[in-house]
């Protein structure tokens, strides 16, 4: 992120997002990576709130998330987590969030980063 930005939680014209106050929320679906907001350190958690309910206390900042469509049941949920500057990747296995499906997949992560996985809102 080398350029200001107007949070898009508090959309303070005279305080924009900058590298040292804040960062980018982006989203990783089909191998592509989407930006979803541009918020203030201090905003984060409010805007994650009116998305989704989404919470970053566990986190890292900037966060990652990465859509999954279950091969099975076709449910879709998402991996969230730290997004970290570590270039090397992992392989973990992740099972379906659905009840009564449980379908194992296998999700591509930065090594040494946390991640949790959650229902979509919208999926449920």
């Amino acid at each position: 992120m080398n350029e200001s930005h107007i949070c898009d939680h508090c959309k303070n014209l005279w305080n924009l997002v900058t590298p040292k106050n804040g960062g980018v929320i982006v989203t990783r679906a089909g191998g592509r990576r989407t930006t979803l907001a541009y918020v203030h350190e201090s905003c984060k958690e409010a805007w994650a709130q009116n998305h989704s309910g989404t919470t970053f206390d566990a986190l890292t900042w900037p966060s990652l998330e990465k859509k999954i469509r279950c091969t099975k049941c076709n449910g879709e949920f998402e991996v969230v987590g730290n997004q970290g500057g570590v270039r090397e990747m992992r392989t973990e296995g992740v099972s379906c969030r659905y009840d009564n499906c449980g379908q194992p997949t296998e999700v591509r992560w930065r090594k040494n980063q946390s991640f949790f996985m959650r229902k979509i809102p919208s999926e449920m």
